[in-house]
């Protein structure tokens, strides 16, 4: 039997590339050997359902495709997971074509662009590796979550965002969630619980990530490392519009250091609570809730194709 492959597209992603390149990526796969079924995703949450879906056996899938930005990544994440089910064997392999607004695990992992490289990627099954998916209550993560100003600026910009926007155009849609946010500057108290019952805090900001790449335009310390299995807290305490000023420079710069208004916390589990109203959070993006929120890593990796 020839190697099986499920690709999920969301057919509005970069403005419909990414329909077109899961196409193209097909007919690679098919060139080389491998069978591969196209599904176009109707809505947010179609990707988990049909993943979850697929049989088991008769004959058995070798792996998915997510063809689209990191929201799509994330859908297609949920549902290898409820695939997988509760058994402890690896979960199925996802190679990711990225096409979208967003693609900052391509550009962590430096993943292929161009369908005929991640065909050429996708046929040798050496090129795989583990990576820790994070948890934030019911939602997985291979990118970040986020309490404060980035959950806030989601929320808003899921309440207002349009269907059919390009790339470009999306980008000019988050100026309004910005500067609504902005315009409305509050200042959040949210208290980091680690395992050991200490309590810290409060902050304004909390970014819980997996990455250094932080909205394709920001770089988090060098102590962040996607390979080692941990969560990374960086917990902001600034509570003045123009203190964020150097944070962001210093981002913008990869220069974004541990210090008097920055905590870091490496881990395994925590729990994110909010002083007064519950706070907005974010998982890779979208939004995902409110606190509190218990944090932790999967017990099943995620298997992904990558560059050697």
């Amino acid at each position: 039997m020839p190697r099986r492959f499920l690709i999920l597209a969301n057919p509005i992603a970069g403005g419909g590339r990414a329909a077109r390149r899961a196409e193209q990526l097909v007919a690679e796969l098919r060139e080389r050997g491998m069978a591969a079924e196209l599904h176009l995703t109707r809505d947010a949450g179609d990707a988990t359902r049909r993943v979850a879906a697929m049989p088991k056996d008769d004959p058995p899938w070798d792996g998915v495709v997510a063809a689209g930005g990191d929201g799509t990544v994330n859908d297609v994440l949920h549902g290898l997971l409820e695939h997988g089910g509760a058994s402890h064997a690896p979960l199925l392999p996802m190679a990711v074509l990225p096409v979208g607004t967003g693609n900052v695990l391509a550009s962590e992992l430096g993943l292929p662009r161009k369908p005929a490289q991640l065909a050429d990627l996708i046929a040798d099954i050496s090129h795989t590796r583990q990576v820790a998916i994070g948890t934030a209550g019911e939602q997985h993560f291979l990118l970040f979550a986020g309490i404060g100003y980035d959950a806030a600026m989601v929320h808003r910009f899921a309440q207002t965002r349009t269907s059919h926007a390009g790339p470009g155009l999306k980008r000019l849609r988050w100026r309004g969630p910005v500067f609504h946010v902005l315009r409305r500057w509050r200042s959040d108290q949210v208290l980091v619980e680690l395992p050991d019952g200490t309590k810290h805090g409060p902050y304004t900001e909390v970014l819980v990530t997996r990455v250094r790449n932080y909205g394709g335009a920001f770089r988090l310390p060098h102590f962040v490392e996607i390979g080692d299995g941990r969560l990374h807290i960086l917990a902001f305490k600034t509570r003045h519009r123009l203190r964020w000023i150097p944070f962001v420079l210093r981002g913008l710069f990869g220069m974004l250091r541990r210090g008097k208004d920055l905590d870091w916390f490496p881990t395994t589990s925590a729990r994110l609570l909010h002083e007064g109203d519950p706070a907005p959070i974010q998982v890779d993006g979208d939004p995902a809730g409110q606190t509190p929120v218990d944090l932790g890593v999967h017990p099943r990796p995620s298997v992904l194709f990558c560059p050697p």
